[in-house]
């Protein structure tokens, strides 16, 4: 494998304080040394524990032959819990809406559910499963006004909240809302292009932050403010710096979410992850030291992450009620770089990540055990020069709801499409 190397991960530390000269050496030297590296005709390697289908395979029918089909986001799920639908993101060219396309594996037949126009590459429309037979996802739902909705995929009813969607609790009765108006300002590949009568980019940042969504009443309360965030242990590069908060996640018992505040000015990017819980209201700093990538919870209190402690960037367990942040046993697991973690629903002792296109231009998807150290790779995937930037394809891997299959988003076959693999030895 042609990984990046601690000396090439150095030089692009220490350049990240020169972000406009990081970007740019980074584009040129990583398409010089793919010239080196490459592998010509190669698309894909799975392990022979795996096997790869579609979501037209598993209903016994033909892929259809829209431009895109892909689900988004690692922290979420295409399943509902019983496993006998999935529900993933067509795009056809030139469209700026998506289309929600739903595969029934009982009725073994595809339909549209909906449409919508609020969506990026990166994580679709925010669509998620509030329970067996309901949806939500983010969609202008009168004109000029952002919120989400909710479709029963059975009777096709629907309904509307007021308020866009970032991560749905657990129980599917509550929500977190923040404004991908900002995001769009700030890391497009986030955010919503339209203009909005109720989010813009410049609200105050008092009026601003993330809010608590009641699904069942639709109404709103903001919890957290990132005016409250920027005042809270301030630091001298957040008074030259535009501010957001993004990834927010629930715990497994949904009594406390992690998310993100970032700040971002000439001198580079900033990041600190933290832990807010509902019962008490508190807010606390779970990590501060620049640099935290992605992120998802091993049970109720402790978080698995990539991200940056005692300057040195690498996977790492954190204690959220005692605070103790340590290393992941197995350093292999960093070999790999900077991914998308999560745990096994069945044994949180098993994590599933991926890595971003190596010299080679080859994705790596992976497993491993943090009790016995086990380091499984599932497969390669190839990732083509078009798929760059806020286009890229991750493969976002998410567990299904038993443990036994994994959803991917990959282009190896230069063409964007979500795949299904199976693991053979729980066959």
């Amino acid at each position: 494998m042609a990984k990046y190397n601690s000396l090439e991960r150095h030089i692009a530390k220490i350049l990240e304080r020169m972000p406009w000269l990081r970007g740019l050496i980074k584009f040129f030297y990583k398409r010089i040394i793919y010239l080196v590296y490459r592998n010509p005709g190669f698309s894909f390697e799975l392990s022979n524990s795996y096997s790869l289908e579609t979501p037209y395979s598993m209903i016994g029918k033909v892929d259809d032959e829209e431009d895109a089909l892909f689900f988004g986001y690692y922290d979420k799920s295409p399943w509902n819990k019983k496993m006998s639908k999935t529900i993933f993101h067509s795009f056809t060219e030139n469209s700026e809406m998506i289309s929600l396309k739903l595969f029934d594996f009982e009725k073994r037949e595809v339909r549209v559910i909906a449409q919508t126009s609020t969506w990026n590459w990166q994580q679709g429309a925010m669509t998620q499963w509030l329970n067996d037979d309901e949806i939500i996802f983010n969609s202008e739902v009168k004109s000029g006004w952002l919120g989400s909705k909710i479709i029963d995929v059975c009777s096709y009813e629907a309904r509307t909240i007021d308020f866009p969607i970032q991560c749905v609790r657990p129980d599917g009765k509550q929500a977190i809302s923040l404004n991908y108006r900002r995001l769009m300002n700030l890391r497009a590949d986030y955010g919503y292009r339209q203009k909005f009568k109720n989010f813009h980019m410049r609200m105050p940042y008092g009026e601003d932050g993330l809010w608590v969504l009641d699904l069942d009443k639709n109404e709103a309360n903001l919890v957290i403010t990132l005016q409250q965030l920027k005042a809270n242990s301030p630091t001298a590069e957040m008074n030259f710096a535009e501010h957001k908060v993004n990834h927010v996640v629930y715990s497994p018992d949904g009594e406390s979410i992690i998310f993100l505040h970032r700040w971002l000015c000439k001198a580079g990017k900033w990041s600190r992850l933290y832990l807010y819980t509902f019962r008490t209201g508190e807010l606390e700093i779970l990590l501060d030291n620049k640099m935290v990538s992605h992120y998802s919870w091993k049970a109720n209190s402790e978080i698995v992450t990539w991200a940056r402690f005692n300057e040195i960037d690498g996977y790492y367990l954190i204690d959220t009620a005692t605070k103790k942040i340590s290393e992941i046993a197995n350093r292999d697991f960093d070999f790999f770089g900077d991914g998308h973690p999560s745990c096994h629903p069945l044994n949180d002792e098993v994590i599933i990540s991926d890595s971003y296109p190596d010299k080679s231009r080859i994705r790596t998807l992976f497993t491993a055990n943090l009790n016995s150290r086990e380091l499984m790779k599932v497969g390669d995937f190839y990732s083509p020069w078009k798929f760059e930037n806020e286009k890229r394809c991750d493969l976002h891997p998410r567990w299904s709801p038993d443990g036994k299959c994994i959803s991917i988003d990959s282009a190896h076959t230069r063409k964007r499409k979500t795949y299904i693999l199976k693991n053979l030895t729980f066959m």
